[in-house]
């Protein structure tokens, strides 16, 4: 299969699922995503890879509930999130070196951390190292074409979400600790991942055959 997708069992009935497709990216399908996405675009592609937020979460974010210096690692916090509760989530290398760069560019007094250079209309815009700059508000028309022209047609937005929490279920991330990244209201809108993380129940298997050896 050269990309990543799941079609729910038909166990995951009894969860009242939709019997549909979840699209993820594969490591290659990413890089040719963002090799052909501009830079503000790319930026806000990788953060939603790396963090799971929803597209919403990411456009509003702002700089006040970012927490640089937070340690092991920064965190973002998203607090208008579908659920209504607040969440917080770490973030990547690759991501707090971003971050670094976007706020040491930023225009005074932006509080938006994402920003782009829009073309036409010049009002309401703040300049930064003398690009004129906004906050996102609709990236669809930069996505489509750079889906387009990486050979991504099927994929849109929010299966950048799906790609983050497949990848933490395959490297065997606990389905409750991927809930609760995600920000599910309940653990089963987090099972349609389970199948995902064969590893782990070899795991609980080899946990019984140890009982036995020390029973014996």
């Amino acid at each position: 299969m050269e990309w990543g997708a799941l079609a729910v069992l038909p166990s995951f009935r009894l969860l009242k699922l939709n019997n549909e497709r979840y699209r993820w990216l594969t490591d290659d399908e990413e890089d040719r995503l963002l090799i052909h996405c501009p830079v503000h675009l790319s930026d806000l592609c990788t953060f939603l890879i790396d963090t799971g937020a929803r597209l919403s979460e990411a456009t509003t974010l702002t700089w006040a509930n970012v927490d640089m210096k937070r340690h092991p690692r920064p965190l973002v916090k998203f607090m208008d999130t579908k659920s209504g509760k607040p969440r917080s989530v770490p973030l990547t290398k690759r991501v707090e070196e971003m971050f670094r760069r976007l706020h040491a560019n930023k225009p005074e007094r932006e509080e938006r951390v994402f920003l782009y250079r829009p073309l036409g209309n010049d009002r309401l815009r703040k300049v930064t190292n003398g690009t004129k700059v906004t906050p996102f508000r609709n990236p669809h028309g930069a996505w489509y074409k750079a889906t387009a022209d990486a050979r991504l047609d099927d994929l849109n937005l929010h299966d950048l979400r799906h790609t983050f929490a497949s990848r933490l279920v395959m490297r065997g991330v606990p389905l409750l600790t991927v809930s609760k990244l995600l920000g599910h209201a309940t653990i089963q809108m987090t099972m349609r991942y389970a199948h995902l993380a064969p590893d782990a129940f070899d795991a609980a298997i080899a946990a019984l055959d140890g009982q036995r050896h020390e029973a014996a």
